[in-house]
């Protein structure tokens, strides 16, 4: 190759990269559900920690964050499983959504435990042996009734199974049970639904092999420059509920 075509060589890669980086972003699509109080509205306005978090960084990666499209979780899940593009929170990291999406950062982890009455002193859990004296209710298959029969808890015995989770917390507040598991911010809504104050309740026994964290997530085909714009600025700390 002569001096000349190598010269007429680095010109154009010199443009072409030029024009990759100074080509503006693409429209993209943040998706989310009601999940109160981190998500919620307050009148027209969609409001929460959850949502705050998102503003925040956005603005700090430099991003005009669009109005975020609030939709039943199914829905918002299955746009952001098909459209390029598209940012989804709060997501559960898990093995079967890890090659589904691309994960962009944590927000928030909850902490689940078995969740008593304060004023039942006689109440004492240590361990897990010590909870199979009682009677836990989960829905069928989830992670806590796979979690709990995994560690030697028998349905019919000491695992009640329920199509639905509001059915064990109505059991729960009601007395009909003495524990339940639950996070900090999910045993305060479910005791507002049930007209309870949510006060009277505390962890008795902490549960950290079924911690979650939730992640921001992006649909496969999102342009990698959003991403990393977003990772840039992540902050380390996370919301905990």
């Amino acid at each position: 190759m002569t001096a000349l075509a190598r010269l007429w060589l680095f010109v154009v890669l010199l443009v072409v990269g030029l024009t990759a980086r100074g080509e503006p972003f693409p429209t993209f699509r943040v998706v989310t559900e009601i999940l109160e109080p981190m998500q919620q509205f307050d009148g027209e306005t969609l409001t929460g920690t959850n949502v705050e978090f998102i503003r925040e960084v956005f603005a700090d990666a430099g991003l005009t964050l669009p109005q975020i499209e609030v939709y039943p979780w199914v829905r918002a899940y299955d746009i952001a499983l098909k459209t390029p593009n598209v940012f989804i929170f709060a997501m559960v990291r898990n093995q079967s959504r890890e090659p589904l999406f691309e994960w962009v950062g944590p927000m928030a982890t909850s902490h689940f435990a078995l969740y008593g009455r304060k004023d039942n002193p006689s109440l004492q859990i240590d361990s897990l042996e010590d909870a199979k004296q009682l009677t836990i209710s989960l829905m069928k298959n989830d992670a806590a009734y796979l979690y709990f029969r995994d560690h030697g808890f028998v349905e019919g015995e000491n695992l009640m199974a329920v199509t639905d989770r509001d059915v064990a917390s109505a059991l729960f507040f009601a007395g009909r049970l003495e524990v339940i598991v639950s996070s900090a911010w999910l045993i305060e809504q479910e005791a507002k639904v049930h007209n309870v104050t949510p006060g009277l309740y505390e962890p008795k026994l902490l549960l950290p092999d079924l911690d979650v964290t939730f992640y921001l997530a992006a649909s496969q085909g999102t342009d990698p420059r959003l991403i990393e714009a977003l990772k840039r600025v992540w902050p380390a700390d996370r919301l905990q509920y």
